[in-house]
C-alpha cells in the first residue's frame, strides 16, 4: 500500500516539474476560480457574507442570505465552478490555446458582469446594505451608552450612501471587499487574467492581442448594456437637482418624472424621492406623498422625532406603497424609544419600538433596543427578554455584536437564578469573537465571576 502510494506521489511530482510556467498559470487560474464559489461576494454589515454560490446570477438577493449562504444552481459560484473546472479540462487534455484564453476571458467578464449588475441593474441590494450599516451604527452607540458592550468596539466604517450613481459604485467597490484582493468578484477577475495570461505565453502574440482586444469590446458593451439607463436617469435626475436649486419646481418634477422612467429603482431612493418633495412643497403641491416625506426628514435633521412621524404618517396615508416613508416612519420611532428610554421611561420606550416594527419588520435595530429594555423592566421573569435575544442570534452574525447578545441571556438567566444557562452564554460570548482581546469582552467576564 505504502509503495503504491509513492509511485503515485512521484508520478504526480514529476507531472508538476514538467509543467511548464503557461501550464502554471492556468492551472492554477484554474483552481482559484473554482474557489470563487466558496468566496464571499457581499459583505453584509449585520447579517454575514454573502458567499459565491449563494449569489444568483440574475435578479436581487437577500441580505439575509448572508446567514445561511443556500446554494443556488443559477449562481455566480456554479458559474466559477463550471468555468474553473472546464479550463483544468482542457489544460488537462491539451485542447486549444486559444479557448483557454477565451474561458480567462469569461472568468474576466464574470466579475464585469456581477459588478455592472450590482450597481445599475440590482442598486435595491447596496441600498439595503447601507440602510444596515446605519442600523449596525445605531446598536454599536446603544451597546457604548448603555451596555458598555464589545459591539461599540466593532469597527467605524465609513458611512456609505447610494444617492448618486457615484456613490453606488463607492459602495459596491466598499461592500464586495475592494480592500481584500482575492474575493469574489475580484478572485474572479484576477483568475481569469491569470489563465489569459497562461494561455497567452506560448501563443501566437498576434492573435492573442486581437482577441484581448475583442474580450475588451465585450466588457465594454457589457457595461453598456447594464448601466446606459442608470447613466440617462442619473443625468435627468442631476438636471432636476439644478432646476430645484434655480427654483423651477415645475421643470424639476418633469426632469424627475423622466429619470424614474428610465431607472424605476429611483422610486425608492431616499435622496431622489426627498429632492423631488422639495420641488412638490414648494410649488406648493401638499397633496403629494414625497412632500410630506421631504418635511418628515427635514425634522429628523432638526431632531424632531415626534413631527418627522407626523409627517411620515401623513405620507403614507396619501401614498400607502411609499416604503421609503415607512422606513423612515419606522427609524423616527425608533429614535422616539431612544429619547424615552435616555429618561427612563422604558414601557414607552418598548411601545415605540414595537411600532417601529410594526412599519418596518426586518429591522434589526429596535429588536435590539428592547431585547436590553425588557431586560431592565422586567425581573424573575425574563422570559420576554430571552425571546428577543434568541430572535436576534438567529438574524445577526456580526460576531462582536453576538458577543453582546450572548451576554444579554447570560444577564438574563442569571436574574432568573438558571446559573448553568448562564454561565454557558457568558461562555459563548467570550467564543463568539476569539481575534478580540479577551479584556474586551467584560461583560463576559464580569458575568462568569459572579456565577
Amino acid at each position: 500500500m505504502l509503495n503504491r502510494l509513492s509511485r503515485r506521489f512521484d508520478q504526480f511530482h514529476a507531472a508538476v516539474r514538467c509543467l511548464s510556467t503557461a501550464d502554471f498559470l492556468v492551472g492554477l487560474g484554474s483552481l482559484c476560480l473554482v474557489l470563487g464559489a466558496f468566496v464571499f461576494w457581499l459583505a453584509t454589515p449585520l447579517q454575514g457574507r454573502i458567499k459565491g454560490h449563494a449569489f444568483p446570477l440574475w435578479g436581487g438577493v437577500s441580505l439575509s442570505d448572508g446567514l445561511t449562504n443556500p446554494f443556488r444552481l443559477f449562481s455566480f459560484g456554479t458559474a466559477c465552478l463550471l468555468l474553473g473546472s472546464s479550463s483544468l479540462a482542457v489544460l488537462w487534455l491539451r485542447f486549444s490555446r486559444r479557448a483557454l484564453f477565451f474561458m480567462g476571458a469569461a472568468g474576466v467578464l464574470l466579475a464585469v458582469y456581477f459588478f455592472g449588475s450590482l450597481v445599475f441593474a440590482h442598486p435595491e441590494i447596496l441600498d439595503a446594505a447601507v440602510e444596515q450599516g446605519a442600523e449596525k451604527t445605531g446598536i454599536a452607540g446603544f451597546s457604548q451608552t448603555y451596555l458598555q458592550g464589545n459591539a461599540a468596539t466593532t469597527p467605524n466604517d465609513e458611512p456609505l450612501t447610494t444617492n448618486s450613481l457615484l456613490e453606488r459604485v463607492n459602495a459596491g467597490l466598499a461592500l464586495t471587499g475592494i480592500a481584500q484582493v482575492g474575493i469574489g468578484g475580484y478572485w474572479a477577475l484576477l483568475s481569469g487574467f491569470l489563465i489569459q495570461i497562461g494561455a497567452g505565453l506560448n501563443g501566437n502574440r498576434r492573435t492573442m492581442i486581437r482577441d484581448g482586444l475583442l474580450c475588451g469590446v465585450f466588457a465594454f458593451l457589457m457595461i453598456i448594456g447594464l448601466g446606459w439607463r442608470s447613466v440617462a436617469a442619473e443625468y435627468n435626475r442631476l438636471e432636476g437637482d439644478h432646476r430645484l436649486a434655480e427654483g423651477a419646481f415645475e421643470k424639476a418634477v418633469e426632469r424627475y418624472d423622466r429619470a424614474a422612467w428610465w431607472a424605476s429603482y429611483l422610486k425608492t431612493n431616499p435622496r431622489y424621492l426627498h429632492n423631488r418633495g422639495a420641488a412638490f412643497y414648494l410649488s406648493h403641491r401638499p397633496d403629494r406623498a414625497e412632500a410630506h416625506l421631504y418635511l418628515g426628514d427635514n425634522g429628523m435633521a432638526r431632531q424632531e422625532p415626534l413631527e418627522a412621524l407626523h409627517e411620515y404618517r401623513t405620507a403614507l396615508a396619501l401614498d400607502p406603497t411609499l416604503e421609503p416613508a415607512r422606513k423612515k416612519a419606522a427609524a423616527a420611532l425608533s429614535a422616539l424609544g431612544l429619547s424615552k428610554f435616555s429618561s427612563r421611561n422604558p414601557h414607552a420606550a418598548i411601545a415605540d419600538w414595537q411600532e417601529a416594527l410594526k412599519f418596518s419588520p426586518g429591522k434589526i435595530e429596535p429588536h435590539f433596543y428592547m431585547a436590553h429594555a425588557l431586560f431592565t423592566v422586567n425581573h424573575t421573569d425574563q422570559e420576554a427578554a430571552i425571546r428577543e435575544y434568541s430572535g436576534l442570534l438567529l438574524s445577526v452574525a456580526e460576531p462582536l455584536i453576538r458577543s453582546d447578545l450572548y451576554s444579554g441571556l447570560g444577564h438574563c438567566y442569571y436574574r432568573q437564578k438558571e446559573f448553568t444557562k448562564a454561565r454557558e452564554m457568558y461562555v459563548h460570548s467570550l467564543k463568539s469573537f476569539q481575534l478580540v482581546k479577551k479584556i474586551i469582552n467584560f461583560n463576559a467576564y464580569k458575568g462568569l465571576q459572579g456565577v
